[in-house]
């Protein structure tokens, strides 16, 4: 199981959103992707990675108290092949 990066280095790497163009739009509406999802997870970015962001992945990011939560929500999803709407 992987093990969440620390969260404030996040934005001291290069990052999926640094050249993603819905960057500020997630941003202003709190939202994420699978892509920054996996990087908050891993620390490393993959450019296959999905950039459908939404608000479910945004809050288990950054409102979840356990870290295990997100790996398990992102498991579920890649074995369904689903994605959330906004």
């Amino acid at each position: 199981m992987a093990n969440r990066i620390d969260i404030r280095r996040v934005f001291e790497q290069p990052a999926p959103c640094d050249n993603c163009i819905k960057r500020y739009i997630c941003e202003e509406q709190e939202l994420a992707c699978r892509a920054f999802s996996g990087y908050v997870i891993t620390g490393r970015t993959y450019e296959h990675s999905v950039r459908i962001p939404n608000k479910h992945i945004f809050y288990k990011i950054f409102k979840e108290d356990d870290p295990t939560v997100l790996t398990k929500f992102l498991q579920s999803l890649n074995a369904k092949q689903e994605e959330l709407p906004l």
